[in-house]
């Protein structure tokens, strides 16, 4: 599926993200955008850059521009980079990813 929106390094989003019947909807920051029928960036070097843990569960390469996201608990753990399905991304407020807390995240049924 093609995604509707491109998004921009810097742009705030949240998607909602699932696996054994539990789903919960993540908040972050793009900081890497993969262009189409490219494998992602080099993991590594962003986990790196960004004091980050590698939430990216694989996959190959995409039909359309993805977006990797740097996601933050604010628990003092490192943050994760995951690499979401691009037409799940919506547009998400500062104050809403300032505001986040694990104990406040919305588990969908």
């Amino acid at each position: 599926m093609k995604p509707t929106k491109t998004w921009e390094i810097g742009d705030l989003v949240k998607w909602v993200s699932g696996a054994g019947g539990s789903y919960t909807e993540k908040r972050g920051e793009i900081v890497a955008i993969v262009p189409a029928g490219v494998a992602p960036p080099h993991f590594p070097s962003l986990c790196k850059r960004y004091n980050a843990t590698n939430a990216y569960g694989g996959g190959g390469k995409r039909s359309h521009e993805s977006y990797i996201v740097l996601v933050s608990d604010f628990c003092g753990r490192k943050p994760k980079l995951y690499w979401p399905r691009a037409s799940s991304l919506k547009p998400e407020a500062k104050e809403e990813i300032l505001r986040d807390d694990p104990s406040t995240r919305k588990v969908i049924p």
